[in-house]
């Protein structure tokens, strides 16, 4: 084996003069790349690594070294020269900066072409990624369509991917992915639940994940409208109201609807009914002006009615006027409470009686009137009407 020994002396030399200078400063990060002796060749003879990555050269078996061949950078990493043998099996180096370094082993170079080449490429940039809304902490409601919006960014480059995900009850379900700006997805028919979200930008095959945004997405709030009485009733006191609602909900089932009335001075619960058809009657109320209410609960989700307007009045002692006779008109004025009931009722024998008007007064006295008996005899009262 003939041996260029001006090259290997050249070599020792740098490795005297410039030792120090060519170490490399280790990197706790990175990947380790191995390249093995097989015979008297490197395998894989060319490597292509990261900035911060470290190449092993293993199966030196006390025969080889690994000596760099660039100008500046000569230096014998590990194993045997001429002069001597190593014990080392195997040595590494750590690459710090991007470029192409050549290598071989001094011995076996010029024979045998014991050579390779490490190239170092600059590791891509990692990208920034954050969730801009829903913000953390948000509330929907089932079934919930959720906008969700992602910021991210490259210092050189572009981003080519943001994934979008949720994670609930220790599992995680992709929500999609968008590969342009803006970065926004729609999360359809979310369940009632608390949620985890997350985006994924990716940019040159390198990923970034955002802080994590909590949500939670409530079970929907029933809906509930008073039904009986109508806004603007008038009762007379005492008074047991015949309470009646509407009430659903779009998932699930409408479990209760509790009556309240609210005066000026009290708030009073009227009672509740558990199923539908969600109607009750009250306790007696006295008199006065009452705000009337209906909550109905789902899922222990509580809505409120709009409020209905009613009054319990005292009823006024019913008189009536002297009749008049005029025209051929019978008529004369009772004494009423305006929104009450009444009802004018005549008889010619004071046994059977025949309603002749029912109607709610809007005045009082309020006023009757119809055609004159043209022979015989007429009796007439008036009554009011229970409460409806």
């Amino acid at each position: 084996m003939k041996i260029n020994k001006s090259i290997l002396f050249q070599k020792v030399a740098a490795l005297v003069v410039t030792g120090s200078l060519a170490m490399f400063a280790p990197i706790s990060q990175g990947a380790t790349v191995t390249v093995t002796c097989v015979g008297d060749s490197f395998s894989p003879p060319s490597v292509t690594i990261n900035v911060g990555d470290t190449v092993v050269w293993s199966g030196l078996a006390n025969a080889h070294n690994v000596t760099g061949a660039n100008t500046g950078d000569l230096n014998q990493f590990c194993g045997s020269s001429l002069s001597s043998f190593a014990t080392e099996s195997s040595c590494s180096r750590t690459f710090t900066t991007a470029g192409t370094f050549p290598y071989e082993c001094t011995i076996h170079a010029s024979c045998c072409g014991m050579t390779g080449s490490i190239t170092v490429v600059a590791a891509a940039p990692t990208p920034t990624v954050s969730i801009t809304s829903p913000a953390g902490g948000a509330a929907f409601t089932a079934p919930a369509s959720v906008p969700i919006t992602a910021n991210a960014s490259v210092s050189s480059g572009t981003v080519t991917n943001v994934a979008f995900f949720a994670s609930t009850n220790n599992i995680t379900n992709s929500l999609g992915s968008v590969r342009v700006s803006p970065f926004t997805i729609t999360a359809a028919n979310l369940a009632v639940g608390n949620y985890a979200l997350t985006a994924v930008a990716t940019a040159a095959g390198v990923s970034a994940t955002s802080a994590v945004v909590n949500i939670a997405v409530h079970p929907p709030a029933p809906t509930v409208s008073i039904t009986n009485p109508v806004g603007g009733a008038v009762f007379s006191a005492p008074a047991i109201l015949h309470l009646g609602s509407t009430a659903a909900v779009s998932i699930g089932t409408v479990t209760n609807v509790a009556f309240v009335a609210t005066s000026a001075t009290t708030t009073n619960s009227l009672g509740s009914a558990h199923a539908s058809p969600f109607n009750t009657s009250s306790s007696s109320l006295g008199a006065g002006n009452y705000s009337l209410t209906a909550v109905a609960t789902a899922a222990g989700i509580s809505a409120t009615s709009a409020v209905v307007n009613i009054s319990v009045v005292t009823p006024l002692a019913l008189s009536n006027s002297v009749p008049v006779v005029a025209a051929g008109q019978f008529s004369f004025n009772y004494s009423a409470n305006v929104g009450l009931t009444y009802v004018v009722q005549r008889t010619s024998d004071l046994s059977t009686w025949v309603n002749v008007v029912t109607n709610a007064a809007s005045v009082n006295p309020s006023h009757f009137t119809e055609s004159a008996v043209v022979s015989g005899a007429r009796y007439y009262r008036v009554l009011l009407q229970p409460n409806p």
